[in-house]
């Protein structure tokens, strides 16, 4: 046994001097290089911190992971703050810190730097860019107007026929660039013109955007939904979701949903009338309705009787023989048309037309 406890020991000798070499021949070199790992290119409300941290790596010239390796981090433009400005990478080389947004709403950017350890000197860096949103309408949202494509009129249910174009400026009247801000659905009322955050019935497609180096950005995925009104959409900072009922965001842009073509004709009057020959029923009348139910005609809602585009339709009374009404009257208030109606002795009708469209009241004449 005596011999063989020096053998057992000579082997052991070996294999810590050849693990040993091995950790000399992958043993890290000098820093080369720092990557954005995660956290680049987010976006959050001005003076708030960002959701994710901001990750780096150093490695050497190989690649391989530089452990103990000092990176500061530090806010280069916006205006905002990190929360540690310093740390070292653990084994893989990872290092992290948090960014708080400053007060300028736009494009931020910060800067990781790896640093000589002893003397402070840069070595490599990495950038980091964020966009920064007003907060719900606060003094840091830019100022929004539409400078194109408001007050449009199309028929419910279809794409208003051109682009919105939208400018964002400061508090300077200097155009923002790079705000992200997210077009939304609002319901609003005919009555006195208002809107509140319930969402309407209107699509949109696409619709966050960021505007351009001018301040501007264009919309076109709004397609009108299917009830006639006035139809607004709301702008919001970022992605962000109205904050209460009365929250349209900061600045609207309308359009108004006129009814589609005729596809109903419905009655409105009493059917099967009895009167004495002679007698005048007051009155008779319809509804013209779209596909969708809406009332087809030049109602306050959508526009004035008096817009030759208003989408109001001719309505025909053919009364049978013997009978009177007045041949022909245009939809007025909410789609409907109407005559009064004298009957003589015996069975009467009355066929109204709209188009190809048609229905036909009976009376009997005594």
């Amino acid at each position: 046994m005596a011999q063989v406890q020096p053998a057992l020991a000579a082997i052991a000798l070996l294999a810590l001097v050849s693990a040993c070499a091995g950790d000399d021949a992958t043993a890290p070199g000098p820093t080369a290089t720092l990557d954005v790992v995660s956290g680049n290119t987010q976006t959050g409300p001005i003076n708030t911190e960002l959701p994710q941290p901001l990750v780096v790596r150093v490695t050497d010239a190989s690649g391989h992971p530089v452990q103990g390796q000092i990176v500061n981090f530090r806010v280069t433009t916006g205006g905002g703050s990190m929360f540690a400005g310093a740390g070292s990478t653990n084994a893989q080389g990872i290092v992290q810190d948090r960014w708080t947004l400053g007060p300028d709403v736009g494009q931020q950017t910060a800067e990781a730097r790896a640093v000589d350890n002893k003397t402070g000197a840069p070595i490599v860096f990495a950038t980091f860019t964020a966009t920064a949103t007003g907060a719900g309408g606060g003094s840091g949202a830019p100022r929004f107007t539409v400078v194109g494509g408001n007050g449009q009129v199309a028929e419910v249910g279809t794409h208003i026929p051109e682009p919105v174009v939208f400018l964002a400026k400061d508090q300077n009247a200097a155009p923002v660039p790079g705000f992200t801000f997210t077009l939304r659905s609002l319901t609003c009322y005919s009555v006195d013109y208002s809107c509140s955050s319930y969402p309407g019935d209107d699509q949109l497609t696409n619709p966050t955007l960021i505007t351009g180096t001018d301040g501007t950005a264009t919309f076109t995925g709004w397609t009108l939904g299917t009830t006639t009104n006035i139809k607004c959409l709301g702008i919001y900072p970022g992605v962000s979701q109205p904050k209460f009922v009365d929250d349209d965001g900061l600045n609207e842009v309308c359009a108004v949903a006129e009814p589609g073509p005729p596809a109903q004709v419905v009655k409105r009057s009493p059917d099967n009338q009895l009167g004495l020959a002679g007698t005048t029923l007051l009155n008779m009348g319809v509804t013209v309705k779209d596909r969708y139910g809406n009332a087809v005609g030049c109602w306050w809602q959508t526009t004035a009787c008096f817009d030759p585009n208003a989408p109001e339709v001719q309505v025909t009374f053919t009364p049978s023989a013997g009978g009177q009404a007045s041949p022909s009257q245009a939809t007025t208030e909410r789609g409907v048309a109407y005559t009064n109606w004298t009957i003589t002795s015996g069975t009467n009708t009355l066929t109204i037309t709209v188009g190809t469209l048609s229905t036909t009241y009976a009376a009997t004449g005594n």
